[in-house]
């Protein structure tokens, strides 16, 4: 169901460069658990929150990725690989924790960049792109 979310979510965004829309969705328990094992990381009662500007970044900056965008929850709960980085925030000048999930689609590594929000359980989608061709 979250699939279908996101793909209507997309067809709003691209349709309407003012919409604020945005949904959000459980984490998934297979991707708790996995996140738990490979980065220590509890998501226990996390949401998953993706919202039109995300969407309308990902179709303007990485529009060779933008299509894996519905596949979010498939990233989430079936990763290949995750890193977990504390990066710099602009606004505030402190810093956060983002979590890089990537996942393998034929001969594409497909990186989904997502934040962690601490306040409200939430991980928000930040940036989804293609990294490379795959060698099989």
């Amino acid at each position: 169901m979250p699939k279908e979310l996101i793909c209507d979510l997309m067809k709003i965004a691209l349709a309407d460069k003012y919409s604020s829309d945005y949904i959000t969705f459980p984490v998934h328990n297979r991707c708790i658990k996995r996140v738990n094992q490979h980065v220590g990381l509890s998501l226990e009662g996390y949401s998953c929150y993706i919202h039109c500007n995300d969407i309308r970044h990902v179709y303007n900056r990485h529009p060779e990725a933008h299509h894996y965008l519905c596949y979010i929850p498939d990233i989430l709960k079936n990763f290949d690989s995750i890193e977990k980085e504390v990066v710099p925030e602009r606004r505030t000048g402190g810093s956060q924790v983002v979590y890089k999930f990537y996942k393998k689609y034929n001969r594409n590594l497909v990186k989904l960049v997502k934040l962690r929000v601490h306040k409200d359980k939430t991980i928000n989608l930040k940036t989804l792109f293609v990294m490379d061709e795959v060698v099989q």
